[in-house]
């Protein structure tokens, strides 16, 4: 929090919930006093990253976390991301096709590709605890977002259940933030 007077600085945008570990983990312990306003784009996300996670998120949505990040703090993301999801968090991420880290075991692919093809990546990926009758996190049923007379998404149908790690993949346009807008409860269309 901050204001005009009193700008804030990452300690306060982060709050006490923000552990030291997880600063110094993605480089960002020596920079706490540092103004909110003043960190670059990667250290930005990299801040909205670690209060996300403060919170100990159920469910854990995050539409391009990659990018603006150099090649030490993705492989960071990915181990703490990695380690979150064994201690019991659901993960939904909406990324690039070559920033799809290994251990992620569905991808569903938005655009050109039918929405039907949800696949298993690699079968030989422990699912840590997700079943075909395991706990429903996120279900939609035959959704369809229009803007105008242009369809983003037609007649998607998808379950998430708890233990599964999924990555939302598509070029751009063809719907991956429309879809995390409409999971996160943001996009207009998610109350009607």
């Amino acid at each position: 929090a901050g204001d005009d007077d009193h700008p804030a600085t990452l300690q306060s945008y982060l709050g006490e919930s923000a552990d030291d570990v997880m600063l110094d983990r993605f480089g960002l312990m020596n920079l706490k006093d540092r103004l909110f306003v003043t960190l670059s784009n990667g250290q930005t996300r990299k801040a909205r990253i670690i209060r996300a996670l403060a919170h100990r998120p159920r469910l854990l949505v995050l539409d391009d976390p990659y990018v603006g990040l150099d090649a030490e703090a993705k492989a960071d993301l990915n181990d703490t991301l990695h380690r979150q999801f064994q201690s019991g968090m659901n993960l939904v991420l909406i990324a690039r096709p070559g920033d799809v880290p290994g251990w992620i075991d569905r991808r569903r692919s938005l655009g050109d590709q039918p929405h039907d093809d949800a696949e298993h990546l690699d079968p030989g990926i422990p699912r840590d605890g997700g079943n075909p009758n395991g706990d429903v996190v996120v279900e939609l049923d035959r959704v369809s977002i229009r803007h105008g007379t242009t369809t983003l998404l037609s007649d998607l149908s998808w379950t998430v259940r708890r233990g599964e790690r999924w990555a939302i993949v598509g070029r751009n346009g063809s719907g991956k933030t429309t879809l995390i807008s409409l999971l996160c409860g943001d996009h207009p269309q998610a109350f009607s």
